[in-house]
């Protein structure tokens, strides 16, 4: 089973405040043995934390209504438009007019964000270079990509995480 980097981050802290509320000595604890792709995934996300990024979307909107042809039709379209962008017919801001008229308004620009605030965009942007395009990726709101405008130190007090 796979978890989410934040619900293991949420685990570990709890862990660590039960642990600490327990009268006990650390000899008399019980230790816990993480699997190695979840101790990756924790420093990963650790490192994380110390970045912002800011990220503009294309996005084809689909909703849980949407069907079999709608899918495969806003499929299509997100793809000609990366298509697109990658070869130079189009800006990026060209694709992101385009599709504005579909959902109405525009949510193109992400802002800036760390670990943990844009998610499933997280993975996707921290993946993806300085003023490069993502690959299409689909969400609860529909088709997107990405196209990440600036990574930067993270300005924001972000909380200390102790090892256990």
């Amino acid at each position: 089973m796979k978890y989410s980097l934040f619900v293991i981050f949420i685990l570990i802290c709890l862990i660590k405040v039960k642990a600490e509320s327990i009268p006990l000595s650390l000899n008399s604890l019980p230790t816990i043995q993480l699997p190695f792709d979840t101790i990756k995934e924790i420093e990963l996300a650790k490192e994380r934390l110390k970045y912002e990024v800011r990220a503009k979307q294309v996005m084809i909107p689909l909703d849980a209504f949407s069907t079999d042809i709608d899918t495969f039709l806003a499929f299509e379209k997100i793809n000609n438009l990366r298509s697109d962008v990658l070869s130079g017919k189009i800006s990026f801001d060209s694709a992101i007019k385009m599709v504005i008229n579909l959902s109405e308004t525009d949510e193109s620009d992400l802002g800036y964000f760390t670990e943990f605030e844009a998610f499933p965009y997280t993975d996707i942007a921290f993946n993806t270079n300085l003023g490069e395009i993502s690959k299409v990726f689909r969400t609860s709101d529909g088709y997107h990509f990405l196209k990440v405008i600036d990574k930067r130190k993270n300005t924001r007090p972000t909380p200390e995480v102790k090892e256990i």
